[in-house]
């Protein structure tokens, strides 16, 4: 059996805390430095590449309401130009039936 002191234990249990607490220190700035960073920085491209490609989207249903609106226009010019020849030709034919 082996008998310690407590002086020898408290001084054994001490410097190896103190060197977990360096390994732990350690340990969280390689984390940090080679992890935590460049998975913030992914993050942050990404978030941008996201919001610019929704900008984009935006813009184009935007532009895509414009040219539905502007085609219901010439559209609606259409079906009113069509509707005043018919009733020239209408007039017209009228005319020379009573001729």
């Amino acid at each position: 059996m082996v008998h310690l002191e407590w002086g020898t234990v408290v001084k054994t249990l001490n410097w190896t805390f103190i060197a977990n607490l360096i390994n732990f220190a350690i340990l969280l700035y390689l984390l940090k430095r080679f992890l935590y960073k460049p998975a913030l920085a992914y993050l942050d491209r990404r978030r941008e590449l996201i919001a610019s490609r929704m900008e984009k989207a935006r813009e184009s249903e935007e532009r895509a309401e414009e040219l539905v609106a502007q085609r219901e226009q010439e559209l609606a010019t259409a079906r009113e130009q069509a509707r005043r020849s018919l009733e020239e030709a209408r007039a017209r034919g009228g005319d020379s039936e009573c001729l």
